[in-house]
């Protein structure tokens, strides 16, 4: 969307804030600044924006049910997220903004408590993607567990 001359990311805002509501049904409250919180909420708003599942009309069990089939593999996730941010038809700030999420997650090992077992590899992508797959994997499970029970 553009307003006058200012670009506004509405997707990608949509995606980020659909991943913060989903972090806070299935976590309660959790600081925002944290490694973790950002390695969680970044892959699950990339995983909205790319699925086209982050919109204004909230989450329903069909969404979270896309969302726990694209997290389920890691090898997979990641193929994906690579080839749907070369391929998407989405351009401007809001690609801009996705690539940057993808780009810190690949990059993000500055945090040393993080295991070395949750890095995907050197070469592939940094401890932030491995953690933020674990984390976004386990709130879609605990917010479709909310769900149903």
């Amino acid at each position: 969307m553009d307003v006058g001359s200012i670009e506004v990311p509405i997707a990608w805002l949509w995606a980020e804030k659909n991943a913060d509501d989903l972090i806070a049904l299935s976590a309660g409250r959790v600081s925002q600044v944290t490694f973790e919180y950002r390695a969680a909420r970044d892959v699950l708003a990339l995983t909205l924006f790319l699925t086209g599942e982050a919109s204004g009309t909230g989450m329903s069990p069909d969404h979270l049910l896309v969302l726990s089939r694209h997290l389920a593999i890691t090898t997979r996730w990641l193929s994906w997220c690579r080839a749907g941010l070369a391929a998407t038809d989405c351009a401007g700030c809001d690609l801009r903004m996705a690539r940057d999420a993808w780009q810190w997650l690949e990059r993000g090992r500055l945090l040393p408590a993080v295991p070395r077992s949750l890095w995907l590899s050197d070469h592939v992508a940094g401890a932030a993607c491995g953690l933020g797959l674990v984390l976004g994997r386990r709130v879609v499970h605990r917010c479709l567990a909310n769900w149903w029970s």
